[in-house]
Parts: structure tokens; sequence; C-alpha cells
């Protein structure tokens, strides 16, 4: 994810970098959609064996294709050194820049709290709440990719993206906010409905944390960036153990107010803390 996204940017001018990564982003939310409605299809015709083989050939033929990119040269002013200097030399630079510090600790605030609900409390819900099973989990899960494409083309057909910064915290407000929307839904249609909301705040989110860093970052320090936010991503893994814990303790619906509420609570301090992110 870091080199496609590094690729995006560095492919076109700089005041195309939004529109850039919306596209790139648009096209991590299509499988969202085909995935889960092919999914069972796959499975149940070919075997595990044989859906592992069309994955592995789609990401041979994406690996080809990579190699026709044409990307701006950038020199990064950094030779001979070993991978820890250049991490650490990353290290460095966001800890000088606020915008790009602050939102490296956003992406970890919504791994810790966004991701989880969706790809941890989302089964539970289309089975013990909503009473539907394996299909129904994939429509639900395909509503929330649609609504990331919508997302995405939508900020994608902005020409001249201003004020991303507050741009960036309403979405993650908005995606917080309907999980705590989902939590007391009952009703199928309601839930799919809200997950399409969910899917456009969640897929502008993420694309614009990208562009938020970018618009700041000087070129030959975006990989690296974009490698420290890896870090930032790994909080995914923390957050899905901690909501399993407390699901199993509360239930999904609680748990999912609770993360929704915790993650409206983090932004908004995080805003109060770094005013430069706000205004980027």
């Amino acid at each position: 994810m870091p080199t496609v996204q590094s690729l995006a940017a560095d492919t076109v001018s700089q005041d195309q970098v939004p529109r850039a990564v919306a596209l790139t982003n648009m096209g991590m939310n299509v499988p969202l959609i085909l995935g889960p409605l092919a999914g069972g299809v796959l499975f149940e015709r070919y075997g595990p064996q044989g859906a592992y083989m069309l994955v592995l050939s789609l990401h041979t033929m994406a690996g080809i294709c990579a190699l026709f990119v044409s990307t701006v040269r950038v020199k990064s002013g950094v030779s001979d050194t070993s991978v820890w200097s250049t991490v650490v030399e990353g290290l460095k630079y966001v800890k000088k820049q606020e915008v790009i510090w602050a939102a490296l600790v956003l992406a970890a605030i919504i791994n810790l709290t966004g991701f989880p609900f969706h790809f941890t409390l989302l089964p539970v819900f289309a089975r013990d709440v909503l009473g539907t099973g394996a299909a129904g989990l994939g429509v639900l899960t395909a509503a929330f990719g649609l609504g990331g494409l919508l997302g995405s083309l939508w900020l994608a057909s902005i020409r001249d993206l201003k004020r991303t910064g507050l741009l960036l915290i309403a979405s993650v407000l908005v995606w917080h906010a309907t999980m705590i929307g989902f939590a007391v839904s009952r009703d199928f249609m309601t839930s799919f409905g809200i997950l399409l909301l969910s899917g456009m705040a969640f897929s502008a989110s993420i694309a614009l944390i990208v562009t938020v860093m970018f618009k700041v970052a000087l070129p030959e320090y975006r990989g690296r960036i974009m490698g420290v936010r890896v870090l930032a991503i790994s909080a995914h893994t923390l957050g899905s153990v901690n909501t399993g814990w407390i699901a199993g303790l509360l239930g999904a619906p609680i748990t999912a107010v609770i993360n929704g509420v915790s993650g409206i609570v983090l932004a908004l301090l995080l805003t109060l803390i770094a005013p430069k992110f706000r205004r980027a």
C-alpha cells in the first residue's frame, strides 16, 4: 500500500495528488464490492486452491502493470545509507512536521477504533443482531465497499481540494458516528444504508490522510513517510484484539458504541493539540 500510494503521488503534478490518491483508493474499494459477493462462489466451485490461484494470478498481473508506470524522478539527497538510518531520518523529519505526525496519529486512532468495527464486529452483527447468514454478510460488506467507491469518486471529481485537514476530521467524525447508528439499528435495509454512508466516510478518511501528508512532505521523504504510516496501520491488530475482548464481555452493539465514541473523542482531542493539522 505505501508503494502504491507513493507512486500515485509521483506520477502526477502536485495539484493533482488528491485526485490521484482518491482514484488509487477507488481501485482498492472495488474488491470490497466484488470480493464478498464472488468469494463464496469461487470457494464453492473451485475450492480454496482455485480461489487462491486466481488471487495469485491477479497479483502477478498487477505487478507486471506496475512496471509500465512512469513516475517523476526525485533525488532523495541520501546515498549509501542503511535501512535503519533511513527510517531514523524519516522519523526525525516527521517529528518536525506537525501536520504529518498528527495525520499519522489519526491513522493509528482509526485503526484502533474504526477498522475493527468493519472487519471484526460486522460478522457478529450479521449473525446475532440482524439474523442473517453468509449471503447477508456479503451484501452488508458490499454496501460498505460501494460507499467507499462513491466516496473515492466524489473526491476524485473535486478539481481544487481545499481545507483537506478540516475535511479529513469531518470524515473521521462521520465514520465513527455511523458506527453508533449501526449499533442501534435492527433493520437490515437501515443497516445497509448506514454502511453505505460509513463506506463513503471511510474512503474519504483514508484518501485524505495521504493527501494531507503529501501536501506538506518533501517529495524525497514521501516513501519514508508512507513506511512510517505502516507502523500506524499496525495498530489495527491491537484494535481487533481489544474490540473482540470487549465484545465478548459486553456484546457487539455496546462495543461498536464504545469504538465510535472513542474515535470521535480522540479525533477532537487531536485537533485541539495540533491546530496546524485542522488548517492544512
